[in-house]
């Protein structure tokens, strides 16, 4: 690396192309994310389906549940899929954190805020989407309705992990 790329890659791209110059960096903050994301919403899931709503799920009836057996076969699922959810997810984070951040150089911050923002709209559109079983399963409207709020709040929390992978390594992108 010269002396000029040194210089100029902290700012914005580097000479070679425009390209910009933390590529790679950015690809381990996107991967980091979509791994805090999976952890988070395994255990969330854990947490609230597998423990808090139990006695809730407990009285509806039993025909619309897998046994334990069933849930055993298909364990492998609980962790690819909240894989695959959160690396989408990081995906688009990742493209409103760069628009976050050219606000946030012209005085229009509020990353934490903005960040809650984005992950309650995506916690809604995946309760839109869990309470839309609804339509098609015949799950009492309660559980649907449960479901709706669950996975809001969760989306909430996922913007918080996003925003918090994202700050945690703010200063490591200046150091780079």
């Amino acid at each position: 690396m010269d002396s000029s790329t040194e210089k100029t890659c902290g700012t914005a791209h580097c000479p070679d192309g425009g390209k910009p110059c933390f590529s790679a960096f950015r690809t381990v903050r996107w991967l980091l994310s979509a791994v805090a994301l999976t952890v988070y919403s395994i255990a969330y899931d854990w947490l609230v389906h597998g423990s808090l709503l139990l006695d809730f799920y407990g009285k509806t009836p039993a025909h619309l549940w897998r046994t334990p057996e069933e849930m055993g076969t298909l364990f492998p699922f609980c962790f690819v899929l909240p894989l695959i959810l959160a690396l989408v997810i990081s995906t688009g984070y990742r493209k409103l954190h760069k628009k976050m951040m050219k606000q946030q150089q012209t005085g229009c911050g509020g990353v934490t805020r903005k960040s809650i923002g984005y992950g309650l709209w995506t916690g809604m559109l995946i309760g839109a989407v869990e309470a839309k079983s609804y339509l098609y399963m015949p799950i009492p409207g309660s559980v649907a309705a449960v479901w709706f709020a669950v996975e809001t709040l969760k989306g909430i929390g996922t913007g918080l992990v996003l925003a918090a992978v994202y700050q945690s390594m703010k200063s490591k992108a200046t150091s780079v």
